[in-house]
C-alpha cells in the first residue's frame, strides 16, 4: 500500500470537525465540576479525605477515587477560570484524536483516507455526547493509549511496547479509580486472541501471550499506589450495578427504545455490526471488543462511549484495503484549503463569541445568597440533588448532592442515605419526621421539589425568609 503522509491541511480536518462539535454541544461546566474542585481544594488544604466532607452526617467512610482530576480541575479554575477549564478539556480532546489517528493508522497499515474518516465520524460522536469536565475525559485518553500499545504488540509482538501499560494504570487509579478495570476489560480479547486459533479467516500475526499476563499482573499490583489502596480498586464493585442508581441516575439507565437519542445510538450500533459482518479476515480481539462494548452500551447509557472508541477503530483495519488510500489533496487547490480552513475557524469563532450557554447552575443565585449572609460553617442545608454540587463548592454542608453512590450504605458504611432521599421525593415518607430527623438550618426548595407545595401549605418550623424565580429559601425558625 502506498504510504501518503499526513499533512498538516488533514490534521486540522482531523482537529477541527469534532472540536466543533464540542463547542456545539458540549462547551458547557458539567454540574460535576463543581464538587470535583471542592474536593480537590480540600484535598490540597487538608489532605486526603476518608469520611465524607461537606455534608450533615458525620463519619460516612469515603474513598476519593478522583482526586487527581479533582486537583487538577481545581488549580487550573483557580488560576484561569472557566475558560481555562474548558480550553484544558479542549487540549485533552485534541490528544484524544490525534492518538484515536494514530490507532486507526496503524490497523491499517498507513491508510490515511479510511483512518480520517474513521477518526473524525468516531471523534465527533464523543466530543459532542462525552467530552466535557468530568474525570472521564483522561479515562477515553488512557484507554485509547492501551489500545494502541496493544495493536502494535499484535503488530509486532515487541514487549518493550507493554512496559508503559503500569504507568498508565498507576495514573488511571489515581485519576478516575472507578475505571481502573477497564483498562483489562480492554486487554482481554487481546489475551484470547494470543491463542493458535482462527476466526473467520483471522490471518493476523501470532503473538506472545505470557507478558501480556505478566504485564497485567504488574498493572494490578501498581493500581495498588494510591491512597486508598486496594479499597479503590474495588470501590466500583460497590458503586456500580446498584439497582435504586440503575433506576434513577440517568446516565446509569439501560439503553432502550424510550427515547430518541436512544434510537440513534441503537442504529448506530446496528450500522457498526453491519459494516463488520460484511468484512472477511476480522481479528478475534475486534469482535470481542464489538461484542463486550454492545454489552457494555445497552447496560449502561454512559458505557455508550466505551463502545464508540472500542468498536470502531477496527474500521479502519476491516476497510483498509476496500478504500484506496488516494492522496486526495493534491488535487485540491492551496486557494480552497485555505478557504476551507479560514471557514472553519469563522464558524468556530462565532460559536464561541455568540454562546449563550450560562457556565453556572440556575441554582448559583440562592447558594451565593445563602453563602453571602449566613454563617457555611453551621449551617445545615437541605438541598436537592443536582442542586447540591454547587452548594459543596460553596462549602455548605448538604444532606444529597449528585455524588450518589458516596450515600450508599454500601459505600458509607453507615446509612443508604441516598434511599432515604428518593423515599422523601416518592412521599413514602413524612416530610416533617424527615425535617425533625436532621433539624436543618435552612431549606433550599425548588419548584419541582414535593416539599416546595408541601411547604407553602405547611412550612412546619421553618420561615420562609426569600424567594428566587424557581426557588425558596427557608431557615429554621429556631436560628431567628
Amino acid at each position: 500500500m502506498k504510504n501518503i503522509k499526513t499533512s498538516k491541511f488533514n490534521y486540522f480536518i482531523l482537529f477541527i470537525i469534532p472540536i466543533l462539535f464540542f463547542v456545539m454541544e458540549n462547551f458547557v461546566i458539567d454540574n460535576d465540576f463543581w464538587f470535583t474542585i471542592a474536593e480537590g481544594k480540600y484535598v490540597l488544604k487538608n489532605g486526603f479525605p476518608h469520611t465524607v466532607p461537606f455534608t450533615i452526617y458525620n463519619n460516612l467512610d469515603f474513598i476519593y477515587q478522583s482526586w487527581g482530576t479533582g486537583v487538577i480541575f481545581y488549580l487550573i479554575h483557580k488560576y484561569f477560570g472557566l475558560y481555562g477549564i474548558l480550553f484544558f478539556v479542549n487540549i485533552i480532546l485534541t490528544i484524544i484524536i490525534y492518538l484515536y489517528y494514530k490507532l486507526c493508522m496503524l490497523v491499517s497499515n498507513k491508510n490515511k483516507i479510511i483512518s480520517t474518516i474513521v477518526t473524525i465520524v468516531t471523534m465527533s460522536l464523543l466530543a459532542s455526547i462525552f467530552i466535557t469536565t468530568r474525570p472521564q475525559i483522561f479515562t477515553y485518553l488512557n484507554l485509547i493509549l492501551v489500545l494502541y500499545i496493544m495493536e502494535l504488540y499484535a503488530k509486532t509482538n515487541n514487549k518493550k511496547y507493554l512496559l508503559i501499560l503500569p504507568i498508565i494504570s498507576l495514573i488511571q487509579i489515581n485519576i478516575h479509580g472507578m475505571f481502573f478495570f477497564m483498562l483489562f476489560i480492554f486487554m482481554l480479547p487481546y489475551i484470547v486472541n494470543a491463542f493458535k486459533f482462527n476466526f473467520k479467516n483471522d490471518i493476523q500475526k501470532k503473538y506472545d501471550l505470557k507478558p501480556i499476563v505478566l504485564i497485567m499482573i504488574i498493572m494490578l499490583l501498581t493500581g495498588l499506589i494510591n491512597p486508598y489502596g486496594i479499597k479503590n480498586i474495588l470501590y466500583v464493585f460497590t458503586s456500580y450495578g446498584q439497582k435504586i442508581l440503575n433506576e434513577t441516575i440517568i446516565e446509569l439507565v439501560p439503553l432502550s427504545f424510550s427515547s430518541s437519542y436512544d434510537k440513534i445510538i441503537i442504529f448506530i450500533i446496528f450500522l457498526v455490526y453491519f459494516l463488520y459482518f460484511k468484512s472477511k479476515n476480522i481479528p478475534i480481539r475486534h469482535y470481542l471488543l464489538l461484542f463486550g462494548t454492545t454489552y457494555l452500551a445497552f447496560d449502561c447509557s454512559r458505557s455508550i462511549a466505551l463502545f464508540i472508541i472500542g468498536a470502531l477503530f477496527p474500521l479502519s483495519y476491516l476497510y483498509k484495503d476496500k478504500i484506496p488510500n488516494i492522496d486526495i489533496e493534491k488535487y485540491i487547490p492551496i486557494s480552497i484549503k485555505c478557504f476551507i480552513i479560514v471557514i472553519f475557524l469563522i464558524i468556530t469563532s462565532l460559536l464561541l463569541i455568540f454562546s449563550t450557554k450560562d457556565f453556572y447552575p440556575i441554582s448559583k443565585e440562592p447558594i451565593d445568597y445563602l453563602a453571602e449572609n449566613f454563617n457555611t460553617k453551621t449551617m445545615k442545608l437541605y438541598i436537592n440533588f443536582n442542586d447540591g454540587s454547587y452548594a459543596v463548592y460553596k462549602e455548605i454542608k448538604v444532606n444529597i448532592d449528585p455524588r450518589a453512590e458516596v450515600y450508599l450504605k454500601k459505600n458509607n458504611h453507615k446509612s443508604d442515605i441516598y434511599k432515604e432521599y428518593r423515599d422523601l421525593k416518592s412521599n413514602n415518607i413524612n416530610y416533617k419526621e424527615y425535617l425533625d430527623k436532621y433539624k436543618f438550618t435552612h431549606l433550599l426548595v425548588k419548584k419541582d421539589d414535593p416539599l416546595y407545595e408541601k411547604l407553602k401549605k405547611d412550612s412546619y418550623n421553618y420561615i420562609l425568609i426569600k424567594r428566587f424565580k424557581n426557588y425558596d429559601i427557608y431557615i429554621n425558625s429556631d436560628n431567628m
